[in-house]
């Protein structure tokens, strides 16, 4: 971060990269609020998939499991 200096950065100097850091780190990856809503999104968009008549007609063993990740995401 301060690589070739010769003195410890100033305490403002710190908190100005720290600050910087944060709000780039926010811009790419949203608050805690739009990651949980993207999370549900998700959620709700697979258990949508595992309703749909092609995971209903899905037999055997793939069946069975999807019936699981279904009962397992419905909680």
């Amino acid at each position: 971060m301060w690589k070739g200096e010769t003195r410890p950065p100033s305490e403002e100097g710190v908190v100005k990269e720290l600050e910087r850091s944060v709000r780039e780190k926010s811009l790419l990856h949203g608050t805690v609020e739009e990651q949980e809503a993207k999370v549900e999104q998700l959620r709700q968009q697979v258990v949508a998939l595992l309703r749909s008549p092609a995971a209903k007609e899905a037999g055997g063993v793939l069946g069975n499991q999807l019936s699981e990740l279904l009962e397992i995401l419905d909680k």
